[in-house]
């Protein structure tokens, strides 16, 4: 916690010497084009010091696999690809524990194997592979349980990365308790040196991935190929491998009233109107700050600065808002752009399959900026022509005595 709170300060004194980066405005606008919200941005560097990054140091996996009945279809390639990931030669010279951990219906948890150097996992005939081969489907689906057995595993002083797979919803003992406990669960774990990437199969609750994700400083991503359940394995250990940066808190001072952190090269954007933690960075990995003030509209046009509606940080403005559940406050951040091509494609996102598009959609805008070049972009919000759906039942309702319905055909 010492370390936290060191390099806490740190961060703060770089915000400040850097308040005067570029700063810039918008207009929060709703799908009618009237404005809803006004805020000013402030861009913050992410700034280190040599003395800030530590040597190597033991770092630990802990992967967390469900096993209800529903991943029937999907627990055999990814027990195949876990054994893959864990039997490549190069991770002889990683200092690095892992842990096993499958979970179905509630009590019902296992840990198959805890805190095992990398190299006992990699030897010939490892019962620790035997291990992950004999795991199979049963029963419904307690998430909390595991992410409880989880932190019991995590010691001070050790980077740990916790990758969650799913494919349904947390429902047992029941939908509401599941998303209170992992509520507290993901509060509590935000005091430890720990990030958590959430891999989202089939119809799983995207929307509760990608918050316990945002939560805990790391990526939700829906698999849709076993190469991407792979690809993001493979990247989470080859970061524990090298030397990770100590995790940051950035206080989010009184004036401002959201701030989202984005690094590109880390392929991280997380956001939080309170304390943002930011953990499993590459020593090397850069990053910035968005803090966003909403202001009055009278003092927004007294404001010199340049009004930025296609800016990055207004793209990654609703991907954090999405992330965090404000489901139309992204939507509105989207249309904000000006980007009708997204607009059009997501202003309907309610499904967890819909979510989960709009949330990969998003990142490629900030990551993958080159595609926005194919999108129709203009300068103010492309208003539908269609009535919606209240303007359709206020018609029909007063022209009632009008209407002959056809039950047969209906």
């Amino acid at each position: 916690m010492a370390r936290q709170a060191k390099q806490s300060s740190q961060v703060k004194s770089s915000s400040s010497q850097a308040a005067s980066n570029t700063r810039t405005k918008f207009t929060l606008y709703n799908f009618a084009g009237n404005a809803k919200a006004f805020y000013l941005v402030d861009r913050i560097n992410l700034e280190r010091k040599p003395g800030d990054i530590p040597e190597k140091s033991v770092a630990h996996s802990i992967i967390i696999i469900d096993r209800s009945g529903s991943m029937y279809y999907d627990l055999e390639p990814l027990k195949e690809t876990l054994i893959k990931l864990l039997t490549l030669d190069e991770y002889n010279n990683y200092q690095l524990i892992v842990s096993l951990i499958s979970y179905a219906s509630n009590r019902d948890v296992i840990c198959h194997f805890q805190r095992i150097p990398i190299q006992e996992v990699l030897k010939f005939d490892s019962q620790y592979i035997k291990e992950i081969q004999k795991i199979h489907t049963a029963g419904s689906t307690c998430i909390s349980q595991s992410m409880q057995l989880a932190q019991c595993l995590i010691k001070a002083g050790e980077m740990t990365a916790i990758n969650l797979h799913t494919d349904g919803y947390a429902n047992d003992p029941s939908a509401n308790s599941e998303a209170a406990k992992l509520g507290e669960i993901c509060e509590e774990l935000k005091d430890m040196d720990v990030f958590a990437n959430t891999i989202s199969y089939a119809s799983a609750d995207f929307k509760l991935l990608s918050k316990i994700a945002n939560t805990l400083s790391g990526n939700c991503i829906r698999a849709g190929e076993v190469k991407m359940v792979y690809d993001a394995l493979y990247d989470s250990t080859k970061l524990l491998g090298s030397s990770v940066a100590p995790p940051l808190e950035e206080p989010l001072i009184k004036e401002y009233d959201y701030q989202v952190f984005v690094s590109q090269s880390g392929k991280k954007i997380n956001g939080s109107s309170s304390t943002l933690k930011i953990c499993g960075l590459k020593a090397d990995d850069r990053g910035l700050f968005y803090k966003y003030q909403k202001v009055a509209k009278d003092e927004y046009d007294k404001l010199d600065v340049p009004v930025a509606q296609t800016d990055e940080s207004v793209f990654v403005f609703a991907k954090a808002n999405l992330a965090d559940g404000n489901l139309n406050t992204a939507k509105y951040a989207l249309a904000s752009t000006f980007d009708a091509t997204l607009t059009e494609k997501h202003a309907k996102a309610l499904t967890n399959a819909q979510i989960a598009e709009f949330t990969e959609d998003l990142e490629q805008a900030v990551f993958a900026p080159e595609v926005l070049k194919n999108h129709e972009i203009g300068d103010r919000v492309k208003v539908s022509d269609k009535i919606s759906l209240l303007e359709l039942i206020k018609i029909l309702e007063e022209n009632s005595n009008s209407i002959i319905i056809n039950l047969k055909h209906l």
